[in-house]
């Protein structure tokens, strides 16, 4: 028993440090006729942590005629400290669950005498505490900014830019991959759209599953349709759904839902919301 419980405490202690290595930034960019939204985030708690602590570097370098580069712009971006978030939480209620995900004691989590159930615990509160402040940051991009994860910048309609964002860790504490946009006035990007949509009955709830890999770095969250006649739909989750998943092997991400008259057929949709709080065109139809 003693020794299971030594490896279950090791796995538990391991595995978060490889899922650190293999992670890093995401980042995208807003563009208008004259300036570009930039956001940027972690992909787990676990750099968000140290983030936090340390901060970014954002870098921006210029292409020239030649395509070469030329950097022009170094700039460091930290969150707000406690004593800054406080008057803004008492009258912005995202603000205050963002503070509460940074600097609160808990998360009131269920709590066991057993230490694995605690170390378990404890890394459901962790993940549970960057949904939380990922969602926020989602939906209003002062926030975000305010948390360290956004920018705004004017550029020129005849240039090309390159940005990227560095955790200021040094390499012994953080060593992940870097975040990166290209930006031009003259091709703005287009909000990705998604593709592959399934819907299968299993054991009395119907799962909606689409594709991770190709979702995962444009999309925070997601908001599902159902309909029983293909025209008319209803979205069944108010609350942005957020899938927090950060296991590479984890092909879908998958929605549950249940219905009372079994035997019908029913008819999913969704659509994406990216880090501006845009949306995208909603997927094509599943039916089950």
């Amino acid at each position: 028993m003693k020794r299971l419980l030594y490896i279950l405490t090791l796995l538990i202690l391991i595995l978060p440090l490889t899922s650190f290595a293999q992670e890093g930034l995401v980042m995208m960019s807003s563009v208008d006729s004259t300036s570009v939204r930039l956001r940027w985030s972690p992909k787990n708690y676990r750099i968000w942590q140290v983030a936090n602590k340390f901060g970014y570097t954002m870098k921006r370098f210029t292409f020239d005629r030649e395509l070469n580069l030329t950097l022009d712009l170094t700039k460091q971006f930290k969150p707000l400290s406690i004593d800054e978030w406080e008057p803004i939480a008492d009258t912005n209620d995202r603000a205050a669950v963002v503070a509460q995900a940074m600097f609160g004691s808990s998360f009131e989590l269920a709590n066991d005498n057993s230490s694995i159930i605690q170390m378990i615990n404890l890394a459901q509160e962790q993940d549970m505490r960057f949904s939380f402040a990922m969602l926020m940051a989602a939906q209003d991009f002062e926030l975000a900014c305010q948390m360290g994860l956004g920018d705004c910048q004017q550029i020129e309609a005849d240039k090309k830019y390159l940005y990227r964002i560095f955790i200021d860790a040094p390499d012994s504490i953080a060593k992940c991959d870097t975040g990166g946009c290209i930006v031009t006035i003259d091709d703005i990007p287009q909000m990705v759209n998604i593709l592959d949509l399934d819907a299968v009955y299993i054991n009395g709830r119907i799962e909606i599953r689409w594709p991770k890999i190709v979702n995962e770095d444009y999309f925070v969250g997601y908001y599902v349709e159902r309909s029983s006649d293909s025209v008319n739909f209803k979205r069944i989750n108010n609350t942005l759904f957020v899938p927090f998943d950060d296991k590479s092997y984890v092909r879908n991400y998958m929605f549950s839902d249940t219905v009372e008259n079994v035997g019908d057929k029913y008819y999913y949709r969704i659509q994406g919301v990216n880090f501006f709080g845009e949306y995208s065109k909603y997927s094509p139809v599943a039916s089950v």
